[in-house]
């Protein structure tokens, strides 16, 4: 009994699903084929008619916006006019012999999804994806300050026109892409980690999109010396600087006592100074005064003072330029 009521449940589960399935595959033919297509802002585009139909009795094109849908034109076989609806009248023409559409000086807001339906009871339909473009605008190419053993970036960028893709190449050869990395659809960079001299060369950027391309290169030359070593040279230089005037610091003041020595011994070594000029060397010229001569011819004693020779030395000594 149980057995059989299992059965009867897994049947009807199957019923019930097959009942969905009906639904969605009769809305997945309904909805078509999806093609894309491109074109530039101000030019003419031709959107075709559904294939294999050999008889067309309707036709009816639509602009597919979000969940809702604007109606461009319906045809019937027979009609001698068919009326095509804003905003797309004066610049839409369509072709019965083959259900195509032409669209004149297409804008940026004419892009989206377009559907066309022949024979509706058939439901023979085809949707095409518009994408109304601006040309895209050669990229600028701008590298950081490129040393060897450092990392360094070149940066690609495009400042108009969307973007779909950015390539990159040197010397003409394709870059592996992982070496890319994409800030945006309009703007890339490409890293040098541990720049070698083996990454100078011409780097080329190519930026498209689905109505043109634009490329632009740039030259790169990578310095000799990394960053650490700029700055170990440099305090290295600021240590020899220091050592030496460090050094001369010492030195100078040696140099000095040295010769301050060197005075001291000659002016030791030099004879007693002569008093001539201060004394008289003869009797003559002591301006007649009693003078006796001394033991050394050249020094008069007055004989009515106390005063000796040698006192008068240490009186010419202490007072220099003094006459007694």
């Amino acid at each position: 009994m149980l057995t059989c009521s299992s059965a009867k449940l897994l049947g009807t589960s199957w019923l019930l699903l097959a009942g969905l399935l009906v639904p969605l595959q009769q809305a997945i033919e309904a909805v078509g084929p999806l093609e894309r297509k491109a074109a530039a802002v101000g030019s003419s585009v031709l959107l075709p008619g559904p294939e294999n139909i050999t008889h067309i009795y309707s036709m009816q094109w639509e602009y597919l916006n979000g969940t809702s849908s604007r109606t461009i034109l319906q045809y019937y076989r027979g009609s001698h006019n068919t009326a095509i609806h804003v905003p797309y009248a004066g610049r839409a023409i369509f072709h019965p012999a083959n259900g195509s559409l032409l669209l004149e000086d297409v804008q940026e807001s004419d892009s989206g999804i377009y559907k066309v339906t022949a024979n509706v009871g058939d439901r023979e339909s085809l949707r095409i994806l518009l994408e109304v473009l601006k040309p895209v605008t050669r990229p600028q190419l701008q590298s950081s300050a490129l040393v060897a053993r450092a990392t360094g970036t070149v940066l690609c960028e495009v400042m108009e026109g969307k973007v779909d893709t950015i390539t990159w190449k040197k010397d003409g050869q394709p870059i592996p892409s992982d070496r890319g990395f994409h800030l945006s659809n309009s703007l890339s960079i490409l890293y040098l980690r541990s720049a070698k001299k083996s990454d100078c060369g011409s780097y080329s950027c190519n930026a498209s999109n689905g109505i043109s391309w634009q490329e632009t290169s740039l030259n790169v030359t990578i310095a000799g010396l990394s960053p650490p070593l700029q700055d170990a040279l440099r305090v290295a230089v600021v240590a020899v600087v220091f050592a030496a005037v460090s050094g001369w610091g010492l030195i100078f003041p040696v140099c000095q006592s040295d010769k301050l020595r060197i005075s001291e011994s000659a002016v030791v070594g030099q004879p007693k100074p002569h008093f001539s000029g201060l004394v008289g060397e003869s009797k003559e010229h002591c301006h007649g005064k009693s003078w006796k001569s001394a033991n050394s011819p050249s020094c008069c004693v007055n004989t009515s003072s106390s005063h000796h020779p040698t006192s008068l030395y240490k009186h010419r000594e202490t007072f220099p330029g003094k006459i007694f």
